[in-house]
């Protein structure tokens, strides 16, 4: 069996998804990695992926930045298709390209060769959430309609919310669904003051702050959150920690409007590219962590990883975060994504985590998103193409509703 694994992104956050897929792939006696030209001399591809792909063919040779170009990905991961000739493709985040490859499949322009299966993770889907104005309606019908139709042999969501929708209305789509976890690696607690000191940070005081590669994206909240941690009132100890590179603008503003809180230690950097050790010492630094991301409405890694850390959590009352963070008991969410409404939020769950502990129920869902288990549903299908035994190690999101009180849901 020959697999191959086709992403054309280029930062960290999918590349943890391929290196955890990785694991799940060793049943196949043959595996291509095809990415993006270049991509193994940057520092998330050394991080993440260097030292899992030794018995990997790795072939970076998709275009540059063709990711959010729907024709060019289409012609590329056709390209690889009749290149590499594969028995089975696994594409982690491809959202795009599965839009393009059903619409070729309905215009009879393009299928897979005879012989080949492929799975497709989809990240961002909204066609279950009231659109904002009516012509989302349309768009939602149209995004439901395209995604029931086309080549995949199966679709992978790791958000339970959207799973759940389809599973309940039924139809094609539903049949081609499944559920995966958002994955995080194994992680045994830590104190806060030995995460700080690992860190090299100040060990005293409360702290809230973010954590991530993408600070300077606006839709990411960083510049809100710092604001609001300057307007809110906390005592001189508190900290707000920003860790992961952030950017220039950010950086600026720190270093002149915030110069104040930065040079008495208020305001403290990690101003770099974490690896994943690095992370979670930094989620195990904080009292609570904040995630004031504008319109997301999927699932959330660093929620999921606070929740390892033992870690309370700020959030919008918005999508995956309204749904899960309530139901599992991991923070607290809100209407922040306003200055004065998440100054005022910080000092509230600031107080409030001094006695935050993890539910049982967010213990089994830790156990579900664990990477291996990850790895495990990506290789079902593979593994009964090579009529190999079912795996019974797998864990189920029934199995993790049965921790609620009441939890009838079913799912895989």
């Amino acid at each position: 069996m020959h697999l191959m694994i086709f992403d054309p992104h280029n930062r960290g956050h999918y590349f943890a998804y391929i290196r955890y897929m990785l694991r799940g792939a060793a049943c196949a006696q043959r595996v291509t990695l095809v990415l993006e030209k270049g991509i193994s001399k940057t520092e998330p591809f050394q991080q993440q992926l260097l030292s899992c792909v030794n018995d990997v063919e790795v072939k970076p040779e998709i275009r540059p930045g063709v990711f959010n170009k729907g024709k060019q990905l289409l012609e590329e991961f056709s390209a690889a298709c009749s290149r590499h000739k594969p028995d089975h493709i696994w594409v982690p985040s491809g959202d795009l390209l599965a839009k393009y490859c059903n619409l070729a499949y309905i215009l009879k322009r393009w299928r897979f060769p005879a012989g080949i299966e492929g799975e497709c993770g989809i990240i961002e889907i909204r066609f279950h959430r009231p659109p904002r104005r009516w012509r989302g309606h349309l768009r939602h019908i149209f995004d439901r309609t395209l995604l029931s139709v086309g080549p995949w042999t199966r679709l992978h969501t790791i958000d339970p919310t959207v799973f759940t929708w389809v599973q309940a209305r039924g139809g094609r789509l539903a049949k081609r669904l499944e559920l995966m976890p958002e994955p995080v690696d194994d992680f045994t607690p830590i104190s806060k003051e030995y995460a700080r000191r690992s860190l090299d940070i100040p060990t005293n005081g409360r702290y809230v702050g973010s954590v991530g590669a993408a600070h300077a994206l606006p839709r990411k909240g960083s510049d809100l959150l710092l604001e609001a941690f300057a307007r809110a009132k906390l005592v001189s100890t508190d900290r707000l920690l920003l860790a992961g590179p952030l950017g220039d603008k950010l950086r600026y503003r720190i270093e002149t409007e915030f110069a104040p809180l930065y040079r008495s230690g208020r305001i403290v950097v990690l101003d770099r590219y974490l690896n994943d050790s690095e992370v979670m010492h930094a989620l195990s630094a904080m009292d609570v962590v904040c995630t004031p991301y504008f319109d997301h409405m999927g699932s959330s890694a660093i929620v999921l990883r606070a929740a390892q850390a033992g870690c309370m959590v700020l959030a919008p009352h918005q999508g995956w975060f309204a749904d899960m963070i309530p139901r599992f008991e991991l923070g607290d969410t809100g209407d922040i994504l306003e200055v004065t409404a998440l100054a005022a939020a910080l000092e509230k769950t600031l107080e409030r985590s001094e006695g935050f502990r993890v539910s049982s129920a967010s213990q089994r869902l830790i156990e579900y998103s664990n990477a291996r288990n990850f790895a495990r549903l990506w290789a079902v299908r593979i593994r009964e193409r090579m009529g190999l035994p079912a795996d019974n190690e797998i864990r189920t999101w029934e199995w993790v509703l049965q921790a609620l009180e009441g939890g009838q849901e079913s799912g895989r």
